[in-house]
């Protein structure tokens, strides 16, 4: 910040050139890094806020230092390489930052990081980052199988009413998200996304009951129907007769409500 307030001579469209890195010369950067620390955010969001950091300083190692004459006093090598010191520095800050909110549970304290060390920790935060993109796209990818799915019936004709037909698919589907999604329970990388797991793996455990019980009540159903249609049956055994017509009751409204929203 010194080295441009010195720089008061030269035409002012030189100087102009480094209004958009203001904020490095002022508490502007670092407050917004500062608040940005406080808050919740995901790997990503952070290993991208570094990136951007680390764009802004590259694009500071390139700043030309040559200037006209008239601007011998605006030493522009010095102000550049003290804007990159001040990308540099908010960068590694974030990093720092994410590494003593590692080691809040341990008893030791954060050693000074070399340079090296940044970069390997800044390479772990993006590889993080990546990994737990990649089970959010697997959710999703899991729920978009799903969009087009919906139950498919057929006409019981002795019946006069509808059955659950061809659905291996569905079934076969159900089980295979189950274990998928069973499998991320052991990543390291599930934090930011667990709630959203845990009601996939909620609704996959439901779908598969709900299906596995209207399968075993339909199996039922299609037994039990042929016997309690014959007249002399319904006369030995009145009351087995009139609990089936309460259970066909149900299932029909059951059955005439999925086949009115059959996804």
């Amino acid at each position: 910040k010194e080295v441009f307030h010195k720089n008061t001579v030269g035409p002012k469209k030189y100087l102009t050139a480094y209004e958009k890195y203001s904020d490095l010369l002022d508490s502007t950067a670092d407050q917004d890094v500062s608040a940005f620390l406080k808050e919740q955010h995901t790997l990503d969001e952070t290993a991208k806020k570094i990136e951007r950091i680390d764009e802004l300083e590259k694009e500071l190692a390139s700043l030309p230092v040559t200037v006209p004459l008239s601007m011998f006093c605006l030493h522009a090598g010095e102000l550049n390489a003290d804007l990159s010191d001040c990308a540099k520095s908010l960068k590694d800050k974030i990093i720092r930052f994410k590494l003593q909110k590692d080691l809040e549970d341990s008893e030791s304290r954060m050693e000074i990081l070399t340079g090296q060390d940044l970069q390997t920790r800044q390479e772990e935060l993006r590889a993080a980052a990546s990994e737990e993109e990649s089970l959010k796209k697997s959710l999703e990818k899991m729920k978009q199988e799903w969009a087009d799915l919906s139950f498919s019936f057929t006409t019981c004709r002795d019946a006069g009413t509808k059955i659950l037909s061809t659905i291996e698919a569905i079934k076969t589907l159900v089980d295979e998200h189950i274990v998928e999604t069973q499998t991320m329970r052991g990543s390291p990388f599930l934090e930011h996304i667990e709630t959203e797991w845990k009601e996939w793996e909620t609704l996959l455990l439901d779908r598969k009951d709900i299906l596995d019980a209207m399968l075993k009540c339909q199996t039922t159903w299609l037994q039990l129907k042929p016997i309690f249609s014959s007249e002399e049956l319904i006369i030995k055994l009145p009351e087995e007769s009139l609990m089936f017509d309460s259970v066909d009751k149900c299932w029909k409204n059951i059955v005439a409500e999925a086949v009115k929203d059959p996804r």
